[in-house]
């Protein structure tokens, strides 16, 4: 759907490229994993031990009906679908790209990251860690904040906006970010996330809200766009509060 903040319109064709069409409910039903019977697919990729009653209540949480998961509509152009391509998944090629499997007793780290090493701005993390708990089922710890310079060589680039070029920002590479994080995951970590009030960016892209590798357990998660007390923020209040 449409973002809370600025579009990339510098990088956005002036017509619409996309030739993304919402899937019909049997491709919904093929993407999450059930077959044309209407057998679940691949279940040792929840759990090889689930009872047949398990099973059972897996299915009706993961049915496509309309009443829980609303269909995707038509793009418009201020979609993401709406200019860019995009290719359908099925569940049977999200398995073969191998995902990074969860082991018990593993965690969900969270990494605040900012300028000074500070907190300063940033939603309440311990909120944020009890969300993340609740959502993926799986035990989250904070980490201590660290600045983005402790990370290493990390590319930079100075963002203006498209109404004001005199007041501009710095946004930080993604890609480095990551690679970065990737040294500093802890042995039981499930993902290492990192979570800024940084705006942050990749080649090709005006922006980002996040950045992750699945394989590699490790993402990033800028809210700078989400802020209207940030400058980077379509809706920016014009002040600092």
């Amino acid at each position: 759907g449409s973002s809370l903040c600025r579009h990339p319109q510098d990088l956005r064709p002036q017509t619409s490229i996309s030739t993304f069409t919402p899937p019909s409910e049997s491709e919904r039903r093929l993407a999450i994993g059930f077959s044309k019977s209407g057998e679940l697919k691949h279940l040792d990729q929840y759990n090889p031990k689930l009872t047949k009653n398990e099973i059972r209540e897996l299915k009706k949480i993961l049915s496509p009906d309309g009443k829980h998961f609303d269909p995707i509509p038509e793009p418009d152009e201020d979609d993401w679908l709406g200019w860019r391509k995009a290719k359908h998944q099925s569940f049977r090629s999200y398995v073969k790209s191998k995902p990074k499997k969860y082991k018990p007793g593993n965690q969900i780290y969270l990494l605040p990251l900012s300028a000074d090493g500070t907190l300063d701005g940033f939603p309440p993390i311990s909120v944020l860690s009890e969300v993340v708990e609740n959502f993926f089922g799986i035990k989250t710890a904070i980490l201590d904040a660290v600045p983005i310079r402790k990370l290493g060589k990390i590319r930079t680039r100075e963002k203006y906006d498209e109404e004001d070029d005199e007041d501009g920002w710095i946004q930080y590479n993604a890609m480095d970010i990551l690679d970065a994080m990737g040294f500093r995951k802890p042995q039981d970590s499930h993902t290492l996330c990192a979570v800024t009030m940084l705006d942050i960016y990749k080649g090709g892209f005006n922006y980002l809200f996040g950045l992750a590798r699945t394989r590699g357990g490790v993402g990033v998660f800028s809210f700078s766009r989400q802020d209207p007390a940030v400058r980077s923020c379509e809706f920016w209040n014009g002040s600092s509060k």
